[in-house]
């Protein structure tokens, strides 16, 4: 009911012919993307060209060029440089602009937040809590006004995986915390 409440932009009145699966319906669309890049180049992504070469690089621009989205949600990054490297990286490489990161509870295994509009309201964890082990990374997406009359609040999270003792509740925490 939210979403739908939410309504079409108000950019464009008809909407752009589709090609591929891939084409946004109205290119004002906003597109939000997820991606667990853990275990990537063993371990250590690809925001580093140092440690990929060219060719190993094509394949990660290739699918982020083609989903073109506005905000991505990056889980399991492990490394500070990492971080502190995406913005550039997706400037150089996705989309030329500025782009916002808000990199989350500072673990092994942070859920990042990187964004193309501005970003406010930041946060890395509910309350009550999620578990710790991830929490939960907010933010505002200020969404342009001249397309959105609403702003998108966004919660990136990361549900433990596995079947370890303890990872049940650990999953049933961050669910019951969102």
């Amino acid at each position: 009911a939210v979403i739908g409440a939410w309504g079409m932009c108000a950019c464009e009145e008809m909407p752009n012919p589709i090609g591929s699966i891939l084409d946004r319906y109205r290119s004002s669309d906003l597109r939000v993307l997820t991606w667990n890049v853990e275990g990537i180049n063993g371990g250590t992504l690809p925001f580093r060209p140092a440690t990929m070469t060219e060719l190993e690089l094509a394949p990660f621009i290739r699918v982020l060029k083609a989903i073109d989205a506005d905000v991505i949600v990056f889980n399991e990054i492990g490394s500070d440089d990492d971080v502190k490297a995406l913005p550039e990286w997706l400037h150089d490489h996705v989309r030329s602009g500025i782009w916002q990161v808000h990199q989350g509870i500072d673990t092994g295994d942070r859920t990042v937040i990187a964004s193309y509009y501005p970003m406010n309201m930041l946060a890395t964890n509910t309350d009550p809590p999620a578990w710790t082990g991830r929490g939960v990374t907010m933010a505002l997406i200020d969404c342009p006004d001249s397309c959105w009359s609403t702003d998108l609040y966004l919660l990136g999270v990361h549900l433990k995986c596995c079947e370890d003792p303890g990872d049940e509740e650990d999953r049933q925490e961050s669910a019951d915390a969102i």
